[in-house]
């Protein structure tokens, strides 16, 4: 559209309201990583909510004395605010340091309606945005209700999703790909709140109806969610976070690499945590220990690679005592008062 452009820059508002580059595209023979622009010219264009036009930035009266457009030598230059409703969502900005008078009247025009263009387009994005955000949140807030009904799992999806992501991260996954495990894991059990709570509570072996009505919450959870279209990449981890890896778990009996790969982060993260708290039927094993119930399991219930991926994770984010006393290296799961009790324990019982 603007044949001599050399270089194109998108900048938003962040949260701490500066503005940050989301997009830079430059002429093959410009390159981006030295991608400056005068914020003089920014700012007045932000001040003002008009798109600034400079034929020649370093002669121009208005930018006088300003150090990036002497330094940048710069030429032409257009600058646009993406206002919505008075407010001013971020700024594009275009130029050529080389040429002057590549813009005109008519340029100013075109980026004003492409910028007012645009500021609907973003504003629409951060009301979806924000949308998710709620709906995430009710979820979440559905999730406690059902942890709350039984003091051994509080917290387990959590820890679960702590497990998942870092599982994803040693395998090399991208990070969105990564933000879609640990969301999931946030949301595998949502569907035990169609389960009875003295079921869950039960120390004693489960009846075959109590063992089936367990496993359904896979699929009452895939239900549950499934309305929600923003979530609909979580369904065939929150379904199939049960299937083994030999072919013998369930709903499906899937097998191998036919179970999800998220799926099967998923199975092996909800196992730890499942091993290493307290639960009814079992005392909290140590993680050394629920490591080689894990590892015995490999290519039979769980994925070698997926188990080996929390084996790393945990020795290079873990330290455990003496004693198998576990220590988190952050501060993710224990605040500094029970920390300080548990490493003064442990050093009693050194």
């Amino acid at each position: 559209v603007f044949a001599d452009v050399q270089r194109v820059c998108i900048l938003l508002k962040g949260k701490g309201k500066e503005f940050e580059p989301k997009y830079i595209k430059s002429r093959p023979d410009i390159p981006t990583e030295s991608f400056q622009i005068s914020r003089s010219i920014l700012n007045k264009s932000v001040k003002e909510e008009v798109c600034i036009l400079a034929n020649d930035a370093a002669q121009d009266e208005r930018f006088s004395g300003a150090e990036s457009i002497m330094t940048m030598n710069l030429r032409s230059v257009m600058c646009a605010p993406l206002v919505y409703q008075g407010e001013v969502l971020g700024v594009i900005y275009l130029d050529n340091r080389e040429k002057p008078r590549c813009f005109d009247e008519n340029d100013v025009a075109l980026l004003s309606a492409m910028a007012n263009q645009s500021a609907v387009a973003i504003d629409n994005s951060r009301l979806y945005d924000d949308l998710q955000k709620a709906y995430h949140e009710a979820i979440l807030a559905l999730l406690n209700t059902v942890e709350a009904k039984d003091p051994y799992t509080r917290g387990h999806s959590q820890r679960t999703s702590r497990y998942a992501l870092g599982i994803a991260q040693e395998m090399g996954l991208d990070e969105e790909e990564c933000k879609r495990i640990k969301t999931a894991a946030e949301l595998h059990d949502i569907g035990k709140i169609g389960v009875r709570e003295r079921i869950i509570d039960k120390e004693s072996a489960l009846s075959t109806m109590e063992f089936h009505s367990i496993q359904a919450h896979v699929l009452t959870g895939e239900n549950i969610l499934k309305p929600i279209e923003y979530l609909s990449f979580v369904l065939p981890m929150v379904r199939g976070h049960h299937e083994h890896y030999g072919g013998t778990g369930y709903p499906d009996g899937l097998k191998g690499e036919k179970i999800p790969l998220g799926a099967r982060i998923l199975g092996v993260a909800d196992a730890f945590d499942a091993m290493t708290t307290q639960r009814p039927y079992n005392k909290p094993l140590p993680f050394k220990d629920a490591m080689k119930k894990l590892k015995a399991q490999k290519g039979k219930q769980f994925d070698a690679d997926v188990v080996d991926a929390l084996d790393h994770f945990l020795k290079q984010s873990y330290s455990v005592t003496p004693q198998d006393i576990q220590i988190p290296k952050t501060h993710t799961d224990l605040d500094p008062s029970t920390e300080k009790k548990i490493k003064a324990k442990a050093t009693r019982k050194k």
